[in-house]
């Protein structure tokens, strides 16, 4: 499939909780890059989030409380419309005006996933081995495979350390590739998750991958 000249529509998908200050440089993202779908899973805000700016904005799913990134990332996949996702973070903003989702529908198709960022840090190590993986912030796949994968492992406790490892194996256990394509998007790194105590939450994680890319083995 030649995906931007074929017609594929793409649904982004965005979990936010707080940090209302990232609206501005989140919604002009939305409006360089021109995606077919913005979904935003407010996750109990305070206050509510409200979608000023964003177009093209579509649906926003409130939760009462933070049901989890993961979490948040499947019910945005369970209702989105277009033939493709992209699991985006809030904590974005534009480096150019660039229409990008082209650049994500042209870099798609089935059996492939695609990211900012593919890694090989030594924190995806198990037994000496390292595994490959698209950074979280920025993932996308075709929606029918998303859904086979059975989307995001929502085992993992918040804020969610080592699910876009996990969401990466499984994809790579069923065949699939994964592709690091370019985008005029920077990642502004834990700025939804300041503050935030991670000294039980990320060992606990590393363990939950480990064990999964062991038993896939």
């Amino acid at each position: 499939m030649d995906a931007a000249r074929g017609g594929m529509s793409l649904s982004v998908v965005t979990p936010w909780w707080n940090h209302l200050e990232l609206l501005h440089a989140f919604a002009t993202c939305m409006n360089y890059g021109q995606p077919d779908e913005v979904i935003v899973i407010d996750n109990g805000s305070t206050p509510d989030f409200e979608p000023v700016g964003i177009e093209p904005l579509t649906v926003v799913i409130r939760n009462p409380t933070n049901r989890g990134f993961c979490r948040a990332c499947n019910q945005g996949l369970w209702v989105a419309t277009g033939d493709a996702v992209l699991f985006l973070n809030n904590d974005i903003r534009p480096i150019s005006k660039a229409r990008w989702a082209d650049t994500v529908k042209a870099a798609l198709e089935p059996g492939v996933l695609v990211g900012a960022r593919l890694r090989n840090d030594a924190h995806t190590q198990v037994d000496g081995q390292s595994v490959p993986y698209l950074d979280g912030w920025c993932i996308a796949g075709m929606r029918d495979d998303l859904l086979k994968l059975g989307g995001w492992n929502e085992t993992y406790a918040e804020p969610a350390y080592y699910s876009d490892n996990d969401l990466s194996v499984r994809a790579v256990a069923a065949g699939m590739t994964l592709k690091a394509i370019d985008l005029p998007i920077a990642h502004i790194e834990n700025a939804s998750i300041a503050n935030m105590d991670l000294s039980a939450v990320v060992p606990a994680n590393h363990a939950r991958y480990c064990a999964l890319v062991r038993g896939l083995q």
